[in-house]
């Protein structure tokens, strides 16, 4: 019998439920297949340190500063940034709209693809929001022409207090 309350005190030493002992170390439970290295700190963004590093390594895309001054350019840049956010969301008036075109009673997706009939442009070759960069702006009078980052030309004219886009070359 006494070989028996050995190994069973053994047994409790070591997988530590030894009674009232209170300087066993308790660990907070994880989840399956992490370590602790792999789990964020409260407050934390839950990036490695090693993804932390490519982040801020990583080149933001940035408009040049002179697109980015108040006046004709910049409302030029947003105007593009309409026209693409209105394919993104499916607002067809809102992409009628910055085209100066009429849906004719179409509504969403379908309003997007008669506008873009209408001024000859296919609204799901534009490049996405992720893609959108302005590289230039060029504004003579009423009539301005975008340059963006992947080489399309956008042509705009200014009607009112508002730029409409007048066509879109890839």
């Amino acid at each position: 019998m006494g070989r028996r309350w050995i190994l069973i005190a053994l047994v409790l030493a070591v997988a530590g439920c030894g009674g009232d002992d209170d300087s066993a170390v308790r660990e907070d439970p994880k989840t399956v297949g992490t370590t602790t290295a792999e789990q964020p700190r409260p407050g934390s963004t839950g990036a490695t340190p090693q993804e932390t590093t490519q982040q801020k390594t990583r080149p933001q895309k940035t408009t040049p500063p002179e697109v980015l001054t108040s006046g004709p350019r910049r409302e030029v840049a947003r105007t593009i940034g309409t026209l693409i956010q209105a394919v993104e969301l499916g607002d067809g008036k809102a992409f009628c709209s910055v085209l100066a075109a009429d849906p004719g009673g179409a509504q969403g997706v379908e309003a997007l693809r008669a506008c873009g009939r209408q001024a000859g442009i296919d609204p799901f070759r534009l490049p996405t929001s992720d893609e959108f960069s302005v590289s230039t702006v060029q504004v003579k009078g009423t009539r301005a022409t975008a340059k963006l980052g992947g080489g399309q030309t956008v042509i705009l004219r200014r009607r009112g207090k508002r730029w409409q886009i007048v066509s879109f070359r890839p």
